[in-house]
């Protein structure tokens, strides 16, 4: 595949995730808010660190931004951390040893971005600060013309300690940056230490400079991910990226490791299965792919071991597995749940894409998602005798004071674990209907669980006495199929006036493709009384389903209807609207209505 031309962002890990030693994987960083850069900002940075998740691309990222600058005429260099150590003139990837030391001959800044490519290689923290150590050491006098940026995952960088270690090995002060000068023959070596020059002057900076920043990468923006799809070569990526929307899937392709996986199933069958066949066909693939290199390992049996370090993760709260017996550290010991595989089996398992890169010696699983349902496979296993399920059952669902609670743990399991057992589903759906559709994949329940999950929410959301709080509108569609249409229309009819109610079951319509179910959302549409979110999912669901001669008596009837169309309401309309005369007609007539200011709430209404 061609180099693909992303955009990536990077949103600096806020102070309040830096106070403590706590590794910033076991922190909700996504929540954290905060403007995105971009490289074109980082290259003016002098000490960067950039966290990412394992399959989130940071090595390509830093090759790509090395190999950029290197374009531009400057003095950049992509480098192995894990070859500092011994092999330094081997470990450049972009740039090389010639051209690093003709950079310490020079005055001119320079860029260096150390990633580790073979993670397997660094087994210890050690390590890595002694490969920092010697890169300092070969840089010398010129660290402070260096601008230097090292890559990371989330839960491997402690924030106080690391924070601490880059600074005293490769310090920046930010009052004296450049060396300017020439010099006759300069004398440099790549020995640490050994630079020498002549009539170099030191130049101050009139502003203080940050010494050390933390990013963490984002993950892929919906035009990146358009971008990939066309790079790929997926045919008519408007559609797969409707169908990611649509199939609640664009979790699953925010990373370009899983995104691959994604495009490869569009491009087989021109359709993406749900979201319980595609992270199991992803599964099967991974395992399938480590058992060419150990012939001892079936497909089944590594499947097996799989669920059982993914419900022992689950169980502990220990998201490290140890890929050696020597490895020290709080690491899951895989011979002990797996003593009789061999070395080469277990290594084979936990080498595979079902697990991230190896930190010092450590793996995890690549996905949440994919571990969470490798553990509820495991417990549904379980689960064929009575005794057993006398005995698991507790672990879920525990009793304190008299009442039940979920346990904390296992409830993120709960989701897919009510798709293969039937007495766990209907406890759930009868107690907890939230939890249906707080992952897994809702979508692939029988149709009279979700018929039942639906009208459980329902009743939640209009009683104002009920427990249920904050369901996430967009959670609910993940029942949505179009064999749910009659009991959908039936809800319609029954909560017509209910704009809350109908924004939900608006979306389950359009994510469904109920088109029989149209008609009441036509009203809707057209009704400046009802609220704008009701009406843009009404829009939307419409568009994206009926007819192009459909949408223009819609558009006709809201103009007719007396009332201002929100921003969000036209915004739709003109997506949906086919490339007519007739469509540009009705847009310059609802931007020269004037009423369109009327609705009430202003700062969505048209501003013309």
């Amino acid at each position: 595949m061609p180099q693909v031309p992303l955009n990536r962002g990077f949103r600096l890990v806020p102070e309040t995730y830096q106070k403590d030693d706590i590794p910033i994987g076991e922190l909700l960083l996504a929540g954290a808010s905060s403007d995105v850069k971009t490289w074109a900002q980082l290259f003016d940075e002098y000490r960067v660190v950039i966290l990412a998740e394992a399959g989130a691309g940071k090595t390509y990222e830093l090759e790509g931004a090395a190999r950029r600058l290197k374009d531009q005429g400057k003095a950049a260099f992509f480098i192995r951390i894990e070859d500092l150590s011994e092999q330094f003139e081997q470990a450049f990837e972009v740039g090389s040893a010639e051209a690093f030391i003709s950079w310490l001959a020079s005055s001119d800044e320079g860029w260096f971005f150390l990633d580790s490519v073979d993670e397997i290689r660094l087994t210890a923290a050690r390590v890595f600060e002694q490969a920092l150590r010697n890169f300092a050491g070969r840089v010398g006098l010129a660290c402070n013309r260096a601008h230097i940026y090292v890559s990371s995952r989330p839960y491997a960088w402690r924030p106080q300690r690391d924070r601490t270690l880059l600074e005293a090995i490769l310090p920046f002060h930010a009052d004296m940056t450049t060396l300017e000068g020439e010099q006759d023959e300069p004398s440099v070596s790549l020995i640490a230490d050994q630079v020498t020059s002549q009539r170099l002057t030191t130049h101050t900076n009139e502003e203080p400079l940050l010494t050390l920043n933390v990013y963490q990468m984002t993950a892929l923006s919906a035009e990146d991910i358009r971008t990939f799809a066309e790079c790929s070569e997926v045919p008519n990526s408007s559609t797969f990226l409707h169908e990611l929307e649509r199939s609640n899937l664009y979790t699953l392709a925010q990373l370009p490791f899983d995104l691959r996986d994604l495009i490869y199933a569009w491009k087989t069958d021109q359709v993406l299965g749900s979201r319980l066949n595609i992270l199991e066909q992803s599964v099967i693939r991974q395992l399938s792919q480590a058992e060419l290199s150990t012939p001892s390992l079936t497909l089944t049996r590594m499947r097996d071991g799989a669920q059982l370090l993914a419900i022992a993760v689950v169980l502990t709260g220990i998201a490290n597995v140890r890929l050696q017996a020597t490895t020290t550290g709080e690491g899951i010991d895989p011979m002990v749940l797996l003593p009789e595989w061999s070395a080469a089996e277990r290594h084979a398992l936990l080498t595979s894409g079902l697990f991230g890169e190896p930190v010092y010696g450590e793996v995890r699983f690549r996905h949440r998602e994919v571990r969470e349902l490798l553990a509820a496979r495991w417990i549904h296993q379980q689960l064929g005798t009575e005794t057993n399920r006398n005995e698991i059952e507790p672990w879920m669902f525990r009793s304190r004071y008299g009442l039940t609670v979920l346990s904390a743990r296992l409830r993120p399991l709960l989701p897919w674990l009510i798709l293969f057992d039937e007495h766990i589903r209907e406890r759930v759906i009868a107690d907890y209907p939230e939890v249906v559709v707080e992952g897994g994949d809702a979508a692939a329940l029988p149709l009279n669980a979700r018929e039942a999950t639906l009208k459980r929410v329902i009743e939640q959301i209009t009683d104002p006495l009920a427990s249920l709080r904050g369901l996430d509108n967009s959670a609910i569609v993940r029942i949505a199929t179009p064999e749910l249409e009659p009991f959908t229309l039936q809800l319609i009819e029954e909560h017509f006036k209910n704009d809350r109610v109908m924004f939900i079951l608006g979306r389950l319509v359009w994510q469904g493709k109920m088109t029989q179910s149209l008609a009441p959302l036509s009203r809707i549409a057209a009704d400046p009384q009802r609220s704008h979110y009701a009406r843009l999912v009404a829009v939307r669901a419409i568009g994206s389903l009926a007819s192009n001669e459909r949408l223009s008596p819609l558009w006709r009837a809201i103009l007719d209807s007396g009332g201002g169309i929100p921003r969000a309401v036209f915004a739709e309309l003109v997506a949906y609207a086919p490339p007519k005369k007739a469509s540009i007609d009705l847009i310059l007539e609802t931007l020269a209505d004037r009423r369109a200011t009327n609705v009430t709430t202003p700062v969505d209404s048209l501003a013309i």
